[in-house]
C-alpha cells in the first residue's frame, strides 16, 4: 500500500512538470512601443478688440496672452515673451482663436477665415516653450458652415484635431515643430508694485519701458503696461497717462521740427495709435470733473494735438495708417480719431 501511495506521487509531480514546459511562453511587453494618449478640453479666452479681429486674447488664468498686428503674433506665457514673425497675419475676412488644455500643456488654434474655407494656425505650449506645429489649409466644399465639434487629441509625438464632421481632422507631428524664440530685450510683465512704486516719477515708466526696441531695432510694445494705466486712472490720478501723453507729443515735435531719427515715421505712427488708444479715451472721461489735474483741457490727449499743431505734416497721413492697419484692432482709436477731429486751437470740444 505505502508503495503504491509513492507511485501516486511521483506520477503527479511527473504531471505537474510536463504541464509546465509545454506552457507556451508569454511574449514580453515592450514598454518603449507602448502609445499613450492624452485629450486635450476647450477653455474659453477673454478677448478685446472685434469678434472675429480681436488685438488680444487672455487664458482665464491669467498666465498666457496672445496679442496680434499686422505682421506678427506675441504670445507671454510664464513671464516670457514669444515672437512668431509673419509675412501676413490678418485675413480680411477675419479670424477667430482658440484654446485647448491638459494640465500644463495647452494648444492654440488661430482660424483664419478665407473665402472659401479656413487656414488654420496651430501652436503647442508646455511649461518651458511654445512651438509653431504648423499650419493646415481646409477648403470648404459647402456654402454652409457646421459649428465646430473640436476633438484634439495627443498621442506620443502626434497631434491630431477633428473640427466636425463636414471639414474633417488633420494632423502634425510634434517632432517637426518649430519653437519660437523667445524676446528678453524687455521684461513681458512689471511688477504691479514696481508701477505703483513710481507714480511720482511716472516718466521712468512712460519713457522707457513702454515703447522699446529688439534687438534687430523693431518696435517693441509693452501692452501690460498700457492695461495698467487703463485701468488705473482716475479723474484724481492721472500721473501715468498725462506722462505718457507728454512724451509722445514730445516725439513728435522731435521727429517733424527737430529731424530725429529715433523711429521712423511707420513706428512712430504705430506708437501713437497705442498711445492714443489708451490716454485720449481717460482724458475724454475724466478732464471735466477735475480741470486742476488735467489743466483745463489742455493736456493728455494725442489725436487731439496731433490734430491741431501737425494737421498739415500728419493727420491725413496717420489716419490713413490707422485705417490701412485697421486701427491696430485697438478698441478705442477709431472712435478717438473721430474725437480728436474735433479739437481746434482753444482745446477740447
Amino acid at each position: 500500500m505505502k508503495n503504491l501511495t509513492n507511485l501516486f506521487i511521483l506520477l503527479f509531480f511527473f504531471n505537474l512538470l510536463s504541464c509546465k514546459e509545454n506552457r507556451p511562453k508569454q511574449e514580453k511587453i515592450d514598454k518603449s512601443k507602448t502609445s499613450y494618449s492624452i485629450d486635450f478640453k476647450q477653455e474659453q479666452l477673454e478677448c478685446t478688440g472685434e469678434k472675429y479681429s480681436s488685438n488680444k486674447c487672455i487664458d482665464k488664468n491669467k498666465k498666457l496672452s496672445i496679442s496680434f498686428d499686422k505682421s506678427s503674433i506675441v504670445f507671454i506665457h510664464n513671464n516670457r515673451k514669444y515672437i512668431h514673425e509673419l509675412n501676413n497675419l490678418n485675413s480680411d475676412l477675419g479670424y477667430e482663436t482658440f484654446l485647448f488644455k491638459n494640465n500644463d500643456d495647452k494648444i492654440i488654434l488661430i482660424d483664419n477665415f478665407l473665402e472659401n474655407g479656413h487656414l488654420f494656425l496651430v501652436y503647442y505650449v508646455n511649461k518651458n516653450s511654445i512651438k509653431f506645429l504648423g499650419k493646415n489649409e481646409i477648403i470648404n466644399t459647402t456654402e454652409e458652415n457646421d459649428a465646430y465639434n473640436f476633438k484634439i487629441k495627443k498621442t506620443d509625438s502626434k497631434v491630431d484635431i477633428f473640427l466636425n464632421s463636414q471639414l474633417g481632422n488633420f494632423s502634425f507631428d510634434l517632432e517637426k515643430a518649430i519653437n519660437l524664440n523667445t524676446d528678453n530685450s524687455s521684461k513681458a510683465t512689471l511688477n504691479i508694485s514696481f508701477l505703483n512704486d513710481n507714480i511720482r516719477t511716472p516718466d521712468k515708466i512712460t519713457n522707457k519701458l513702454i515703447f522699446t526696441k529688439d534687438k534687430l531695432g523693431k518696435l517693441i510694445i509693452n501692452t501690460d503696461i498700457l492695461d495698467y494705466i487703463q485701468k488705473n486712472t482716475t479723474d484724481s490720478n492721472n500721473s501715468y497717462s498725462m506722462s505718457l501723453s507728454k512724451y509722445v507729443t514730445q516725439l513728435i515735435i522731435n521727429y517733424y521740427d527737430n529731424g530725429s531719427t529715433e523711429w521712423g515715421e511707420e513706428d512712430l505712427f504705430k506708437i501713437i495709435g497705442y498711445a492714443a488708444d489708451t490716454t485720449d479715451p481717460l482724458f475724454k472721461k475724466y478732464w471735466k470733473n477735475n480741470l486742476e489735474k488735467w489743466n483745463n483741457g489742455q493736456e493728455g490727449y494725442i489725436l487731439g494735438f496731433c490734430n491741431v499743431a501737425y494737421h498739415d505734416q500728419i493727420w491725413t497721413k496717420l489716419t490713413n495708417n490707422f485705417k490701412e492697419n485697421k486701427y491696430y484692432n485697438l478698441p478705442n482709436l477709431e472712435e478717438m480719431v473721430w474725437y480728436g477731429s474735433d479739437f481746434d486751437k482753444v482745446g477740447a470740444s
